[in-house]
């Protein structure tokens, strides 16, 4: 039978939940019996380094890092208070101090990778009916094949077909075209009897060739970044239909709970502004590559 002690709690982020410190139990024990499947190759005997979480608030009132905390983490990783769930308990000796503080006394962040199950992300709202009027289009043109009498390069053939395309592009030669771009497009062109997709960015940049007409594949990646949850959609810019939904947990949550305390861990951590935005690019790739799959 658990012996919860209900003066102390623990609140584990960013899933939101509180609690309450249970004597005869590890981290890893308290979460797999509260109904919180984590990751756990060796089945919490502390062999794996699968369990790794954050100590973000009372890590002084753990236990010393284990020898397979020790052998499993970096120094780093252990100075900032990462720590593997089945070595970490509760020190008997804080407990009389803990039950006269305000709870929560301890918060612990758990990452993304630790968590086997997907917790429930709100990905679908309102349609307030906005028009799209996105900086990537397409464009398709059919343009004229080369003769001796007339020579002109491929690129020049290009933008006089473009420039039919009425009040698009106010001067084709005012265009710039991406390097990479240019050099696929003698191939591209002869792909397709000389029929082309452009794909502009903001009217006044050639950023890919496409051989054939590819108009309707035209997507794109809108990301709800909330403090908690981020959540990404992969939707046809011509005409907004949402193909696919990914979410994933805020991994900033590891450096605070809300936006004041990221704000502070970057004033006091040289490299804070590095960590922060890095952990939500990370994230935000792999929600992009969940969408693509």
């Amino acid at each position: 039978m658990k012996n919860n002690n209900f003066k102390i709690t623990i609140d584990f982020e960013p899933i939101s939940r509180r609690l309450y410190f249970a004597r005869d139990e590890n981290i890893y024990q308290l979460l797999i019996n509260s109904g919180i499947r984590v990751r756990s190759l060796c089945g919490g005997l502390g062999t794996c380094g699968k369990c790794k979480i954050m100590v973000q608030k009372g890590n002084k009132y753990l236990n010393p890092p284990t020898d397979s905390e020790k052998a499993l983490l970096t120094p780093t990783e252990i100075n900032e208070s990462w720590r593997l769930a089945c070595q970490s308990r509760i020190a008997e000796n804080q407990i009389p101090l803990l039950e006269t503080l305000q709870p929560p006394q301890i918060r612990i962040f758990l990452p993304q990778e630790l968590l086997v199950e997907d917790f429930k992300i709100l990905t679908s709202g309102l349609n307030k009916g906005v028009s799209l009027n996105p900086n990537v289009k397409k464009l398709f043109v059919e343009v004229n094949k080369p003769n001796l009498e007339d020579p002109v390069p491929d690129l020049e053939r290009v933008l006089i077909s473009l420039s039919s395309k009425n009040g698009i592009i106010k001067d084709v030669n005012t265009l710039l075209v991406e390097f990479e771009a240019l050099k696929k497009l003698p191939k591209i062109l002869r792909e397709e009897n000389h029929s082309i997709t452009i794909t502009l960015y903001d009217n006044n940049k050639i950023i890919d060739f496409e051989a054939g007409n590819k108009v309707d594949g035209n997507y794109g990646i809108a990301f709800d970044i909330g403090t908690t949850t981020l959540v990404g959609y992969l939707i046809n810019l011509n005409d907004g239909k949402i193909y696919s939904v990914a979410s994933a947990l805020n991994p900033q949550t590891a450096y605070g709970e809300d936006v004041i305390t990221r704000i502070t861990y970057v004033n006091n951590n040289e490299d804070g502004l590095l960590k922060l935005s890095s952990a939500v690019v990370d994230a935000l790739n792999d929600i992009i590559k969940k969408n693509c799959a």
